[in-house]
């Protein structure tokens, strides 16, 4: 058997919220690898930023989750046009150029000059 968690046993634990009626767990290792993202940006999320994740479940002190709530989540989401990208409040930041301490270089210099500007 995979390292994924498969609960057949046609069951829901309603007391945790967790239907386990065939479906196939993975943890947040293989979420990790399967997004191509660090496992703690995973912890980070679940824990400050939980709409970037479908919800998990806990069970047996782990964090599990539920494979077809992945693809139906993923499903959901807007396309993205290139890797990082995404609108809202856990898109990333788009860094703007730090200006520099002290004189301008030659090449900012010439740059600015070009554009019109004063020195």
């Amino acid at each position: 058997m995979s390292k994924s968690f498969l609960l057949a046993e046609g069951r829901a634990d309603a007391s945790r919220g967790i239907d386990t009626s065939g479906s196939t767990f993975i943890t947040v290792e293989q979420l990790a690898d399967r997004f191509k993202i660090n496992r703690f940006t995973v912890y980070h999320w679940l824990k400050k930023e939980p709409e970037r994740l479908p919800r998990p479940s806990r069970l047996f002190g782990r964090i599990l989750f539920s494979e077809a709530a992945i693809f139906a989540f993923v499903a959901a989401q807007p396309p993205a046009h290139g890797v990082h990208q995404g609108v809202g409040p856990g898109a990333p930041r788009i860094a703007q150029a730090k200006r520099r301490r002290g004189r301008p270089t030659k090449a900012a210099q010439v740059a600015l000059r070009a554009e019109g500007g004063q020195q």
